[in-house]
């Protein structure tokens, strides 16, 4: 990116994750039986909260989607991967916003395109 500086102590974007009391309050409303889809997407909250493992039974239907078979994905009912970065077609955000695409991806488009 010709001209913009990348400042690599701007870690991943983590505002719009959930902290440990919405994973608390979730486990409780497994618990309640009120929960009937659940879908964990790339975390493993049973590795942080053994007992919402069990919780997790109570739901109808577990989906988990995920690169790795954590504890979590081996509890679900329905484990849709990922595909990793060596593997993926899309943009990367590496640091502070700074995006990328594969040479692949322009590769592609190149030949999309007709160029």
């Amino acid at each position: 990116m010709p001209g913009k500086t990348l400042d690599f102590g701007n870690g991943p974007d983590f505002r719009r994750v959930g902290s440990l009391l919405d994973l608390e309050r979730t486990g409780e409303r497994l618990a309640g039986s009120t929960v009937g889809v659940l879908f964990v997407h790339n975390a493993d909250p049973v590795a942080y909260r053994p007992m919402f493992g069990g919780a997790m039974g109570k739901a109808n239907v577990r989906v988990g989607v995920g690169d790795t078979l954590t504890a979590t994905m081996q509890a679900c009912d329905i484990v849709l991967p990922l595909s990793h970065s060596l593997e993926s077609w899309d943009e990367q955000e590496t640091a502070g916003g700074a995006r990328c695409g594969t040479a692949d991806d322009q590769a592609v488009a190149r030949h999309a395109l007709g160029r």
